[in-house]
């Protein structure tokens, strides 16, 4: 058991979780858009002192940097779509709904790279899939 792999799965639930919330609390305190602007630039500055800034020289042009750009699109996509939610369903709905993102990632690693799932992970998947099922009822 890789107790560091874990130790950072427990650190993106708490941070997820707390991202959530305080999406919530936040965007009815500030409003929506000053809420996702002003987060996302201090979350900015954090990956930039947690990684140890940003040197231009690093990263030579290629085609491949379509993929962080892409990423960004999507990320922009998710962000306004779960704080569009949060604003119409209860967060105990609004969150858990918007958690089966994942779902999306495994059926594209799965297509897309060819990986694999064990009897067990692909009930895991149906399990999650009928949480929101029963979620939106």
């Amino acid at each position: 058991m890789d107790l560091k792999a874990w130790s950072f799965v427990l650190l993106a639930i708490l941070g997820y979780g707390m991202w959530g919330f305080l999406g919530k609390v936040g965007a009815e305190a500030v409003g929506k858009y000053e809420y996702i602007l002003l987060s996302y630039v201090v979350a900015t500055l954090a990956f930039a002192g947690a990684f140890g800034g940003w040197s231009a020289g690093t990263v030579p042009w290629s085609w491949a940097l379509i993929l962080p750009v892409a990423g960004g699109v999507f990320t922009a996509l998710g962000v306004i779509g779960f704080f569009s939610a949060i604003e119409r369903l209860p967060l105990v709905i609004a969150a858990p709904l918007t958690a089966l993102y994942p779902i999306v990632t495994v059926a594209l690693s799965l297509l897309i790279l060819g990986e694999r799932l064990t009897p067990m992970q692909a009930l895991g998947i149906a399990c999650a899939v009928l949480s929101g099922v029963l979620l939106s009822r």
